[in-house]
């Protein structure tokens, strides 16, 4: 078999990918249901209720936000994708793997807050589906011929950097569960701002290669 043969359309991989992100994306929101029972409870149950929901709420908005951000880079990354060889379409399957668990993860943490196991669980999601990302990522740097042009640096710094952010979360979200696991997800509020602290990485390592690029060869 020769190699083209064995080479796959990306728009398929691409189409696949932003399928189960949307599902897992949209099921994220269906553990945000009120109980059965406060239909016909006055206002001050009601309100209770609706303040039971923090857990899940919390859970909700982090989850849909760093499926987000990983989407956004998957995209990203994928712009400079000319060819899928068998490898990157397995690293992909794998990646999307961890993403179709985040809305079982999700409904995990935000329901069983108080456990350590259920934020755990929660935090290893969130460190393989970085971990898969920097597999794929490595991948495509040693494969430029897959790329039309090679993944620029720049990008895959900026990628690089909210991986290790996100295991180093996940790492640190494991120990604090340890002793109060209530708090051990809310540190992954961080990524909000190391997500931006990676865009600027980014961008100066951007700049940093068109300021090389404007070199006159010696």
């Amino acid at each position: 078999m020769s190699e083209a043969s064995r080479l796959v359309s990306k728009h398929r991989v691409e189409a696949l990918s932003d399928g189960i992100y949307a599902v897992a994306m949209t099921l994220l929101v269906l553990e945000l249901r009120m109980p059965e029972e406060v239909r016909q409870a006055g206002d001050a149950e009601f309100a209770q209720a609706l303040a039971a929901l923090a857990p899940r709420f919390i859970a909700w908005l982090l989850s849909f936000f760093i499926l987000a951000v990983f989407w956004m880079g998957h995209q990203r990354a994928f712009h400079f994708v000319r060819h899928v060889d068998p490898q990157l379409l397995r690293i992909n399957v794998v990646n999307l793997l961890f993403v179709s668990l985040m809305p079982f993860s999700s409904a995990l943490v935000g329901e069983h807050t108080r456990h350590f196991l259920s934020q755990a669980f929660y935090a290893a999601n969130m460190a393989a589906l970085a971990a898969a990302t920097l597999w794929q990522l490595a991948h495509l740097v040693a494969h430029p011929e897959l790329c039309e042009p090679p993944l620029p640096r720049a990008v895959a710094a900026g990628a690089r950097m909210r991986c290790w952010s996100l295991i180093a979360l996940a790492a640190l979200a494991c120990a604090l569960g340890w002793w109060v696991p209530r708090f051990a997800s809310a540190v992954f509020v961080l990524m909000f701002l190391l997500a931006r602290i990676a865009r600027r990485v980014e961008a100066r390592a951007a700049q940093k290669d068109a300021l090389l690029s404007d070199r006159p060869f010696p």
